[in-house]
């Protein structure tokens, strides 16, 4: 029987990757077992707080570092800067967003650039101009050459603006994200079949971020374990791949109309959570375990349901974060545990009252 003796949460460790060194966070825990002896295991976790730029503002900055982020991410809607075809807008007022790089790197938080084009389903036609979206712009999201076209002056353009905050020149942007959840580098994954014209479009967009400027570890979240797309490690030699593969997961479903979920997921089971760690020694073995996106909560559709869904949403003893947490200490899914952790930062900046001692008592009252 295993006894474990010592859990703390440690920064400050480094890593290596593409040449460039970072900061990374995680879980560390020492087990003693009869057969094994005195073990201490190592999870890294790169936490991440993602906030729309817009949004941003010097008091946030400085409640995100105070909760012990080390990174945050920016996610850019295309059609913001492009409200027209042919037109970009980079300078008038909040379209000018280069003043966040100077605003978190002076409180100490690195960048997670997410720039699209496609950002995310949440967004109003995933972040697209709506002038894109009128058919005469080609089939979305490949390689047609009218969506090239008509994506290649924002993308050029955004990657030129964010190629002067990278860590390579001094700024606070390690890592940027190639397109959103387009998981779509097979047409067969089990037998490695490639789909020619999405890893084209993936191909292109890295082709043009480098043409740019761009030169810290690209990435890309895939939307579940099933895709497995862009990894170098599982599609090596077949085109596509990025630096660091990602994975998004939401085991409580992403929205409180849980119908929504069934059709990715499978039938919808309540809180329940997936075996992380096999997917990445699978898929990428020589690369960090980077969960992009881990669920903190759930958004509400239209059509509801009325309230939303307060069981995944709430702070208080049902909520997502503890009814995960507890079942995940307890049966030592180590990884969920601190992913839940950092989601849960996420999930509460808004809440009154200290977050991070949230989580130390939690722990203490667990490990009692």
């Amino acid at each position: 029987m295993d006894s474990w003796h010592e859990i703390k949460l440690t920064s400050g460790i480094r890593s290596t990757i593409g040449g460039l060194r970072f900061l990374r966070c995680g879980l560390i825990y020492s087990r003693k077992s009869k057969q094994q002896g005195s073990v201490t295991t190592f999870f890294a976790l790169w936490s991440t707080l993602t906030i729309a730029a817009s949004t941003l503002s010097a008091s946030t900055a400085i409640g995100v570092r105070l909760l012990y982020f080390q990174r945050m991410s920016f996610l850019i809607a295309s059609g913001y800067h492009s409200a027209k075809d042919g037109v970009l807008d980079f300078e008038s007022g909040a379209h000018n967003f280069t003043k966040l790089f100077d605003l978190a790197k002076q409180v100490g938080l690195y960048i997670l650039f997410r720039p699209g084009p496609y950002v995310n389903a949440e967004a109003t036609a995933g972040g697209f101009p709506g002038w894109l979206t009128t058919g005469a712009y080609g089939t979305l999201r490949n390689n047609d050459t009218r969506y090239t076209d008509a994506w290649t002056p924002y993308f050029t353009k955004m990657s030129e603006i964010v190629a002067q905050h990278q860590v390579s020149n001094g700024g606070n942007v390690f890592i940027y994200q190639i397109e959103n959840e387009y998981g779509d580098q097979w047409k067969n994954v089990a037998e490695k079949i490639p789909d020619p014209p999405a890893i084209s479009y993936m191909e292109l967009l890295e082709s043009c971020a480098r043409n740019a400027g761009i030169n810290v570890p690209l990435t890309h979240n895939n939307p579940n374990m099933n895709t497995k797309s862009w990894s170098k490690d599982y599609g090596a030699g077949f085109g596509g791949d990025v630096d660091i593969y990602g994975l998004d997961s939401y085991p409580s479903c992403w929205s409180c109309n849980v119908a929504e979920c069934s059709s990715t997921n499978g039938p919808y089971v309540d809180f329940q959570v997936s075996e992380y760690y096999t997917n990445f020694l699978q898929v990428s073995p020589t690369q960090p375990s980077f969960l992009a996106e881990f669920q903190g909560g759930s958004y509400n559709p239209w059509g509801g349901p009325e309230g939303g869904c307060i069981n995944v949403s709430s702070c208080g003893e049902d909520s997502l974060f503890l009814r995960i947490l507890v079942p995940a200490l307890l049966s030592r899914k180590w990884s969920i545990v601190i992913c839940l952790l950092t989601s849960e930062y996420s999930r509460q900046q808004g809440r009154t009252g200290s977050t991070s001692t949230t989580g130390t008592m939690l722990l203490k009252r667990l490990l009692l």
